[in-house]
């Protein structure tokens, strides 16, 4: 897993059920992603997790982030079949 956090803006995301005992909610939904106000990119060339994990209760995980020249980089090297989709400020 990636080091780098990526900040993502929470007013955009939609936060299910919180849980006391484990201090997270069941659920994080969200269509678009935001980068947060307060965080910024010095490069396209990176690979990074969100801050914030996605998904419903034993399924969570962070959104891998990749920066815009990596995504070449990984298409030159021959990788397929990835998806990826667009951050927005």
């Amino acid at each position: 897993m990636p080091n780098e956090v990526f900040q993502i803006d929470t007013s955009v995301l939609h936060f299910m059920n919180y849980n006391e005992c484990c201090r997270s909610f069941d659920g994080v939904y969200g269509g678009l992603i935001k980068i947060a106000p307060n965080f910024h990119i010095v490069s396209n060339d990176f690979i990074c997790r969100s801050n914030i994990f996605f998904r419903d209760r034993q399924k969570k995980g962070p959104l891998y982030i990749i920066g815009i020249e990596t995504v070449q980089h990984m298409w030159d090297y021959g990788l397929k079949d990835i998806c990826f989709d667009n951050v927005y400020q």
